[in-house]
């Protein structure tokens, strides 16, 4: 806790809410195991095939030349990241290092979706599943 934080607790005043950091999509790959169990949002070029999704640096690379964060699944998300696979996005959520730790079968989630915070480049549509508006 900071000292602000702690002269306004003293206070009765209501804490401040921790903002979720943004981090690129390398950035974070470096730093999964330091930021496991925080809510992050992350940058990065929305990548999906059929065993599923990841957050990477450049656009059309192959995976051996980028960093890259794989995406948990979750159903929820599925028709938001369809709509948005090849472009740059923001995406917030839940870091998790457990197949940093544990042996996975594939590739295991760094990142556990919350929402779809921002799609880059798509002008004059929505985000129906989240409500978020895509920039132009």
């Amino acid at each position: 806790m900071t000292i602000a934080a702690l002269l306004l607790s003293l206070t009765g005043a209501p804490l401040p809410v921790d903002e979720p950091m943004t981090l690129s999509a390398g950035m974070l790959s470096r730093r999964i195991e330091e930021l496991d169990g925080r809510t992050v949002q992350v940058r990065g070029w929305l990548h999906c095939q059929h065993w599923g999704c990841s957050l990477r640096t450049r656009p059309w690379a192959p995976a051996a030349a980028v960093d890259m964060v794989y995406i948990g699944d979750t159903e929820a998300m599925a028709a938001a990241f369809a709509d948005a696979a090849g472009h740059q996005v923001i995406v917030e959520g839940r870091v998790t290092a457990a197949c940093r730790r544990e042996i996975c079968t594939d590739h295991g989630p760094d990142l556990m979706p919350l929402r779809l915070v921002r799609v880059f480049g798509v002008p004059g549509t929505t985000a129906a599943a989240t409500g978020t508006p895509k920039d132009q």
